[in-house]
């Protein structure tokens, strides 16, 4: 990732709406697919979005410092080594299905 993009991600304050939770969360949505388990960790952010009214409930804290984390983390692709064990991770959707494949974690 652009070293400009990491940085505007940490430096992302506390959303304190329900229009600055979406801005948020669609910005990770783009790198969503080199995030092991976003769905997992973004779904406390979705849930502030639902409802009349904003509440950035104290779970939704944990999960938006996870995903500042997990996106700026860098992403180590390596070639295949055929002799160690393979791992099939899936998330799945109504609309589609995405599977990563990993050696050693």
């Amino acid at each position: 990732m652009d070293l400009g993009k990491i940085k505007s991600f940490l430096e992302w304050l506390v959303p304190r709406n329900v229009m600055e939770v979406r801005s948020f969360y669609g910005i990770t949505i783009f790198y969503r697919t080199f995030v092991r388990n976003f769905s997992s960790i973004a779904t406390s952010m979705i849930e502030c979005m639902k409802g009349k009214t904003f509440q950035w409930k104290n779970i939704a804290q944990p999960s938006f410092h996870s995903s500042k984390r997990k996106m700026t983390e860098e992403l180590v692709l390596t070639c295949i080594d055929f002799g160690k064990v393979f791992e099939v991770e899936c998330n799945t959707s109504r609309v589609r299905i995405r599977e990563v494949l990993i050696q050693e974690g």
